[in-house]
């Protein structure tokens, strides 16, 4: 399980490492992050010393992956696949939005989840595409996930119009 605030320490410090932020505002976002418990990331994006736009390109390039299509993004609650389970999802921070019979499509927007990509191949049998999505859509993709398929349900999610193409 990768927990929020990893996330919210790997992708600021992908930012840093990156040079999408300078480093005296990472070093005042820190700071502030640690005397308001805020998550790092959250507040170098809402102080405009990055944007989640470049952050999601640069990770695009980083990680040698497609961004997602602005259709799915757009659509993703309607996108919920009958093979893996809703606290795999959130646990490995994995959008599933599109699957054939020999594959599935999924978002990511860290490095980190790359790791569930593996189990997921292993749980499915299918080969994982993992394109790639900003921290900030994600985070809204996870809350609709949450809020559509209750904690106690155990059921599969249901592709309701898969996304054709490779």
């Amino acid at each position: 399980m990768i927990a929020t605030v990893d996330v919210s320490q790997e992708m600021a410090r992908f930012t840093l490492d990156r040079g999408l932020v300078n480093p005296l505002d990472y070093k005042q976002s820190e700071l502030e992050s640690r005397q308001s418990g805020r998550h790092l990331y959250e507040i170098l994006v809402n102080s405009k010393f990055v944007s989640d736009q470049s952050v999601k390109e640069s990770l695009s390039n980083y990680l040698d992956l497609d961004l997602t299509p602005e259709p799915v993004i757009e659509n993703i609650a309607a996108h919920f696949v009958d093979v893996i389970l809703r606290n795999y999802v959130l646990d490995n921070r994995l959008i599933l939005f599109a699957m054939s019979d020999s594959e599935i499509k999924v978002a990511i927007s860290e490095p980190s989840a790359l790791r569930g990509t593996s189990s997921a191949k292993l749980i499915t049998g299918k080969k994982i595409i993992a394109t790639v999505v900003s921290p900030i859509e994600m985070e809204k993709f996870l809350h609709t996930v949450k809020a559509k398929i209750p904690a106690k349900d155990t059921t599969d999610f249901r592709l309701s119009s898969p996304v054709s193409g490779s």
